[in-house]
């Protein structure tokens, strides 16, 4: 590995702690999924019980580095304490440390660059980020890498989203010093607003001179092309998979930021796992079967160490948190009261189980269920009556909302005791829930991007 630039000063503390961190994760990680390749001396050490003192350590011994190239090396020496030779000598490892050697390369080239700015950024002229926050989440590192790529200095940010469905996404971006910008619900609403307010940036910020559009949607071209018939540099700013393009459009040169993923994120399998257990402990100390998915989020954080946004850029790129539980159905039920409200989750198997006690959807969502001890359906109308009975009580407080299938065969086995496709089947042979549903007068049926919902047709 090259090593162009040296650290004449001791490294940032920010990164040796990042790389320590880095380091310690990747030993819990190998322990649990590899345990061969740990020394045998250490095999069986509780990393749990020494987080501390090993960063502590790891981060002395890697603050004697005076270059990038020098800290991998020490990071290399670190690991090969713990593991043996065959990991040391994998492409795994080499893929570890090609990503210490990155990480301490682009400190040194922002203090590079800092400095080569200042007589720019003392113009008073500044950039503008404008950011389709439903499309795309910036964390700090790729803010850096945005604001060391502009020629000024990034002094105003606004964010456009409908904050009522992005849990506290707006909390955190507020205390970076974002203006948020709420836009009512709908396709495309962030991207047109942010269009709308982008077109006129030059009235209301004459010093302004760089603009930096950062949305994945093509449609957002006109507002480019407007900034740049008025003398504005344009910086076109999107993710793909696991990197960032930033394209400045005067010049059509094009720079990369890869995601430096300092976490271990561990298989699917065990993400849902441990999902389920926040879910349960919510459910316990609430008393509350159905849980905000902003409160999931919260929790998840605090026990694993890092958020669910990681988890989706890692197994779901480009999606959301929301899609983790709705690709899961046999595991999770996922109900949104109205297009306005929050999402909110609860654990299929324990619905089913406690049916007939107190954690029912109604405390939340205010809905009245009939008497779980009813005769069995015998015919297509029974059972048309019966889902309308329960699409109505889901929508008793928000009328003309829709509810998802998934909660509302919920309801129903928890009232008849067997799976609504099981009962269609058995009055028609054939035929689904979705078909049926639409067959019948008493409803209305949509698809969205979620799935089919549905909700009682008008007289």
């Amino acid at each position: 590995m090259a090593d162009n630039l040296h650290l004449t000063t001791l490294p940032d503390p920010t990164v040796l702690d990042s790389v320590s961190l880095y380091l310690y994760h990747t030993l819990v990680y190998i322990q649990r999924r590899h345990p061969e390749f740990i020394n045998e001396k250490y095999r069986k050490l509780q990393w749990q019980d020494c987080q501390e003192k090993f960063i502590n350590l790891a981060t002395k011994e890697l603050g004697k580095a005076r270059s990038a190239s020098a800290l991998t090396r020490i990071s290399e020496k670190i690991l090969a304490i713990f593991l043996d030779t065959r990991f040391l000598k994998s492409p795994e490892c080499q893929c570890l440390l090609d990503k210490i050697h990155q990480a301490a390369d682009v400190e040194t080239k922002e203090t590079v660059l800092e400095s080569s700015k200042t007589v720019e950024q003392s113009t008073g002229k500044i950039a503008i980020l404008l950011l389709d926050a439903e499309n795309l989440q910036l964390d700090i590192e790729t803010e850096k890498f945005l604001a060391k790529n502009c020629r000024y200095p990034i002094q105003i940010k606004l964010a456009f989203a409908n904050w009522r469905n992005m849990g506290k996404q707006d909390i955190e971006l507020h205390k970076r010093g974002y203006e948020l910008i709420h836009v009512p619900a709908g396709r495309d609403s962030a991207d047109v607003k942010m269009a709308t307010v982008g077109s006129s940036i030059f009235v209301h910020y004459p010093t302004a001179r760089e603009v930096l559009v950062c949305s994945s949607d093509r449609v957002l071209t006109h507002l480019c092309n407007t900034l740049q018939t008025h003398g504005m540099l344009v910086y076109l700013v999107r993710k793909q998979g696991e990197k960032w393009t930033f394209l400045n459009t005067e010049t059509g040169k094009v720079e990369v930021h890869r995601l430096r993923q300092l976490t271990v994120i561990p298989p699917l399998h065990e993400v849902i796992n441990r999902l389920k257990q926040v879910i349960q402990q919510e459910q316990r100390s609430t008393s509350n079967q159905w849980v905000k998915l902003s409160k999931i989020s919260t929790l998840f954080q605090e026990k694993c160490q890092y958020p669910i946004s990681q988890v989706v850029s890692t197994h779901y790129p480009g999606r959301r948190a929301r899609d983790i539980f709705l690709g899961h159905s046999n595991i999770f039920v996922v109900h949104q009261p109205t297009n306005e409200s929050e999402l909110y989750i609860t654990l299929f198997e324990n619905s089913v189980r406690n049916s007939s006690d107190s954690q029912k959807p109604n405390q939340q969502f205010g809905a009245e269920f009939s008497d779980p001890g009813k005769p069995g359906i015998s015919s297509r109308e029974e059972l048309e009556e019966a889902l309308a009975e329960i699409v109505n009580a889901l929508t008793t407080d928000c009328s003309g909302s829709y509810v998802s299938l998934s909660s509302l065969g919920l309801e129903f086995r928890k009232h008849h005791g067997q799976a609504v496709t099981a009962t269609i089947k058995s009055l028609e042979p054939g035929s689904n829930l979705p078909r049926f549903l639409n067959s019948c007068d008493s409803f209305k049926l949509k698809q969205t991007s979620q799935g089919y919902q549905v909700t009682l047709a008008e007289p």
